[in-house]
Order: C-alpha cells, then structure tokens, then sequence
C-alpha cells in the first residue's frame, strides 16, 4: 500500500492508503477505503470520490494536503461525455494553483 505524505495522512494513515486499482478503468488508478487516488495528466495525483443516487451524480476530488479542493455536480443521465466533462472539471480545480479555471460551468450533451 502507498500513503502520501500531508495534512490527511498525518491525521488519519489509513485513511489514504491505497492499492492498485485496475478496475477503476483509469490508468495508474489507486483505491482504498472509499477513496480513489487518481493520477493527474502532467504528473501528480489526487484523492476522488464519485457517488450517484436517483439521477443525481456527484465527483469530489482534493489534493493529499488538503490545499485544493473541487466537487461536480450533475443531475439526469450520465454518459461518457458528461464523465468527461466532469473529470475534466475536477483535475481542472485540483491542480496547483494558478492553473485552475475555476467556477466553471460545463453543459455536456
């Protein structure tokens, strides 16, 4: 298992620590209780959660110390695009400062 160094980790250990996940369906993927550590294009990682109920879909995704945060969410139908879209919103707000576009709004059909 593999455990960052930073403010969750410090806290809660355990919480952060991940195994490889190839079933995610995302290259380089980690998984661990509940939470997917997802590898950033250019390098990096963060820590996402993605959750669905009754058409309402939600992606949350920070980094391991807890500096940059982002949260998605969609209602109706979630398609490939719209998955896209969502990914693209979430390591958009999670990348270092400065690089983010942020208060975006996305309409994927």
């Amino acid at each position: 298992m593999s455990a960052p160094r930073g403010a969750a980790a410090d806290h809660h250990p355990d919480s952060t620590a991940t195994v490889p996940a190839p079933g995610i369906g995302i290259d380089g993927a980690r998984y661990g209780l509940g939470l997917a550590q997802l590898p950033l294009p250019g390098g990096g990682s963060f820590y996402s959660h993605f959750g669905e109920l009754l058409g309402y879909h939600a992606w949350a995704g920070a980094t391991a110390d807890g500096s940059r945060t982002a949260i998605v969410y969609v209602t109706g139908d979630v398609t490939g695009a719209t998955m896209g879209a969502m990914s693209a919103l979430i390591e958009d707000g999670v990348r270092s400062a400065g690089s983010a576009a942020v208060g975006r709004a996305c309409h994927a059909h």
